[in-house]
C-alpha cells in the first residue's frame, strides 16, 4: 500500500507537517479559491476561514474571528500589511494559498500585532522564487524538536549564602531573630527581602513572610517595579485586598500607563468590586483615558472584561456594559496562559512544547524582540496572553530561561494558567518566580489538555 504523504501547511515559517504543529491551522488551497469564481481575494476566501464577516463585500482586512474580537493581521509573502489595507486589488488567480493562524500560533510569530489572528497569503510569484522585501528571521519551526529533560523550577534560593545562614536554626523564632541582625547589611537590597520572605513561607507563616516582604515597599514606596513584585506575591498568597491597595497606588503614580488600569480592573474582580472593574473597562471602551494607549493590552483587557460579564452579569449595572458585549456566549479556548513581569527591561525567553515535542519560543529580549520592548516602554505595559485554541490533546510543557545580564534588582515573573476561562467551573493556577534566582532554562509547569 502506498504510504500517504503528510499534509504540509504554510505557517509563516515555511511549510511544515500539519500533524506536528500542535495547534489548528486552516489552509485554503488554490483550487478552493478558484472554485468561488470571484474577482478578488476577499470574495474568494469568504466563508472558508471560520471567520465572521459582517456583510457581502467586506474586505479581507476587516476579518474578525469568532471569540477574538479584533481584525486579523494580513501577511502577503511574509510582508505584514498595515491594518485596514484593502485586498480587493489581489486577483485570486495569482494566489497559491491562504492560511489562518489563531491563538498561540499567531501570538508567537507576530506578538500583539497578531492578537486578532493572522491571515497568510502566499502568491504564486513567491513560490516561483521571488523573495520578500522582509525576510523571515525565526527558528521557531526550523530545528525545533524538543530534546531537553528539565526539572520543575526548584527552590533556587537554597544556594544563597544568607539563606544558608538562616537554615542553620531549628525554630522559626531563632530564624527571625537572626534575620533581624542579618537584614542590617541588606537594607537597600530588595532582592534580599524577596528571597527571605519566600524562605519564611517554607515555614508556613504567611503573615511573617508578608511582613518581611513589606520592607521592599518601605525602601522606596514610589518604585513601581518593587510595588508590582509585592502585589504579585500578595495576589499569589490570596492577600487580594493588600494587592488592591498597591494597584490603586500604582494608578496614582503611573496614570498614563495602560498596565495601571488593566491591573486595577483585574484586582477589583478578585476583591468582588465588580462594578468598579466594569467602570474601568467601560472607560477604556469609551476612550475616557485619552492619554493612554491600550493597543498592546487590548486583547487581554477584552478577554478579562468578557470574563467579568459572563461570571457576574447579575451584579453589574447593565447600562454600563457596552452593548456589543451584552449577549456574549463564552470565550473559546482550551487554556489561557497569562504572563506578567515587573521590569520591562528584563530579558527572558518563554518556551511552549506541544505533545509532539515541538517547541515554540517567545522572546522578551532586545536582541530578538526589540520592537516589543519599545512598545512596552512607550505604552506602559508588561503583560502577554497566550491562548491554546483547538490545541493538540496531551501534555504541554512551559519553560522559562532568564536572560538578565547581571541585573541586581529583583525581576518577578507572574505565571497564571486558566482552564474553562469565563465559565462557572473555571480553574486558575498562579506562580510567581524571582528570575534572578533561576540559572539556565527550567520548567515552569505542565498543562494537560
Amino acid at each position: 500500500q502506498k504510504k500517504q504523504e503528510p499534509e504540509m501547511v504554510e505557517t509563516g515559517y515555511g511549510k511544515v507537517n500539519k500533524e506536528k504543529l500542535g495547534y489548528a491551522v486552516k489552509t485554503i488551497s488554490e483550487k478552493e479559491l478558484m472554485s468561488a469564481n470571484a474577482t478578488n481575494i476577499s470574495d474568494a476566501a469568504r466563508g472558508k476561514m471560520g471567520a465572521v464577516h459582517y456583510s457581502s463585500g467586506v474586505d479581507l482586512s476587516e476579518t474578525v474571528f469568532r471569540n477574538i474580537g479584533f481584525s486579523a493581521l494580513l501577511i502577503i509573502d511574509g510582508v505584514p500589511l498595515p491594518k485596514k489595507t484593502s485586498t480587493f486589488f489581489i486577483n485570486p488567480s495569482t494566489v497559491a494559498s491562504v492560511t489562518v493562524l489563531k491563538g498561540l500560533a499567531a501570538t508567537n510569530r507576530y506578538g500583539s500585532e497578531g492578537a486578532g489572528g493572522v491571515i497568510l497569503i502566499t502568491t504564486k510569484m513567491a513560490l516561483a522564487g521571488k523573495k520578500s522585501k522582509t525576510p523571515h528571521n525565526s527558528a521557531l519551526l526550523r530545528n525545533n524538536d524538543y530534546t531537553d529533560n528539565l526539572e520543575q523550577v526548584s527552590n533556587a534560593i537554597k544556594d544563597i549564602a544568607y539563606i544558608k545562614a538562616l537554615e542553620e536554626y531549628e525554630t522559626l523564632d531563632e530564624v527571625y531573630g537572626h534575620y533581624l541582625k542579618q537584614r542590617l547589611v541588606h537594607l537597600n537590597d530588595a532582592l534580599y527581602f524577596a528571597n527571605v520572605s519566600d524562605y519564611i513561607m517554607q515555614w508556613g507563616n504567611k503573615e511573617l513572610a508578608s511582613k518581611i516582604r513589606s520592607n521592599i515597599l518601605e525602601m522606596n514606596p514610589k518604585e513601581v517595579n518593587a510595588l508590582r513584585l509585592v502585589a504579585y506575591k500578595a495576589t499569589q498568597q490570596q492577600e487580594v485586598f493588600f494587592a488592591k491597595r498597591i494597584y490603586e497606588k500604582i494608578v496614582q503614580l503611573k496614570p498614563n500607563e495602560a498596565q495601571s488600569y488593566r491591573d486595577l480592573a483585574l484586582i477589583y474582580q478578585e476583591t468582588g468590586d465588580y462594578q468598579k472593574a466594569m467602570d474601568i473597562y467601560n472607560d477604556i471602551e469609551n476612550n475616557r483615558y485619552p492619554k493612554v494607549n491600550f493597543s498592546g493590552l487590548k486583547k487581554a483587557i477584552i478577554n478579562e472584561m468578557k470574563r467579568l460579564i459572563l461570571l457576574h452579569k447579575k451584579e453589574l449595572t447593565l447600562s454600563k456594559i457596552p452593548s456589543k458585549y451584552l449577549n456574549i456566549k463564552g470565550i473559546n479556548n482550551d487554556v489561557r496562559i497569562v504572563f506578567e513581569w515587573n521590569d520591562r527591561t528584563a530579558g527572558f525567553d518563554l518556551q511552549f512544547v506541544n505533545p509532539q515535542k515541538k517547541f515554540f519560543t517567545w522572546s522578551h529580549t532586545n536582541a530578538e524582540n526589540a520592537a516589543r520592548l519599545q512598545s512596552e516602554s512607550t505604552q506602559g505595559f508588561n503583560t502577554e496572553e497566550f491562548l491554546l485554541i483547538d490545541a493538540e490533546k496531551g501534555e504541554w510543557l512551559i519553560n522559562v530561561e532568564p536572560k538578565l545580564l547581571g541585573k541586581k534588582t529583583p525581576v518577578a515573573l507572574k505565571y497564571t494558567v486558566y482552564k474553562n476561562y469565563g465559565k462557572a467551573n473555571e480553574t486558575k493556577t498562579t506562580k510567581v518566580l524571582i528570575l534572578n534566582n533561576i540559572k539556565g532554562k527550567q520548567m515552569l509547569g505542565k498543562i494537560e489538555i
